[in-house]
């Protein structure tokens, strides 16, 4: 049996190496061909790819969309619907940023907060993505309920490890609403992403900062201050530390 196992992992080592291999050499062909840099293309296949997808897969040229929190992952979510044809609301607590937001494709900003904002906007939208946990379970529900009967709601942001959602089952349930996740995405989907963000002038906004600053980039994070992500330059300091293969 031990014998068996350890043939088995060598197996899936091999195939993992030869798969990840491949995986870097088509990014960097896609890299190279679309122009990206390091500091663009790195939230592309993290926050990008994760709201590419999800929209890809449901939305309909019509469609309205609203998205949920404009940060790292909204601010390109709201990229992504306009250019793919959808009339998009931007749900947020940053109404000093309306021109950026509304210059990113947001015909409309709303309060992502504010309860008695939020029912006036319930059963609008085909398309809800969700960027945001919040705790309060009310804000929560309303942002469910903005989604239009036999509409979408994606959730992408994620609770603490050991909460639960909490869905709105009845309104969900009466409003025939499909719930969906999304984390990221398949090696396509990636791929047209890369090639969707290249044609559409689909970029992130960010801040960049060198190794030694990671602290300083980690704690704008923790306090919400980044603009819109942060990326962190790894490889200058793995070449300078002889880390680089």
């Amino acid at each position: 049996m031990m014998i068996t196992i350890l043939v088995d992992i060598q197996h899936t080592y091999k195939l993992l190496k030869e798969w990840f291999l491949e995986f870097q050499m088509v990014i960097q062909n896609i890299y190279d061909c679309l122009g990206f840099n390091d500091a663009l293309g790195s939230p592309l296949l993290c926050a990008g790819i994760t709201v590419y997808a999800p929209l890809k897969r449901y939305y309909k040229p019509n469609f309205s969309c609203a998205v949920i929190g404009i940060g790292g992952l909204g601010h390109l979510a709201v990229q992504y619907a306009s250019k793919l044809g959808m009339t998009v609301t931007a749900f947020t607590t940053s109404k000093n940023r309306e021109q950026e937001i509304k210059r990113l494709g947001a015909s409309n900003l709303s309060s992502s907060i504010n309860v008695e904002s939020l029912k006036t906007e319930q059963g609008k939208y085909d398309i809800v993505i969700n960027t945001l946990y919040i705790e309060d379970e009310e804000v929560f529900k309303s942002h469910q309920r903005l989604t239009a009967p036999t509409g979408t709601y994606i959730q992408v942001g994620a609770p603490p490890s050991k909460v639960n959602f909490k869905l709105d089952h009845a309104y969900i349930i009466l409003n025939q609403i499909r719930v969906a996740g999304s984390l990221i995405g398949n090696y396509d989907e990636t791929q047209e992403m890369l090639e969707f963000s290249a044609q559409n002038n689909v970029y992130p906004i960010v801040e960049t900062f060198e190794f030694e600053d990671f602290p300083k980039a980690f704690d704008r994070m923790e306090k919400a201050q980044a603009k819109f992500r942060c990326v962190v330059n790894v490889g200058k300091w793995a070449q300078a530390n002889g880390l680089w293969k």
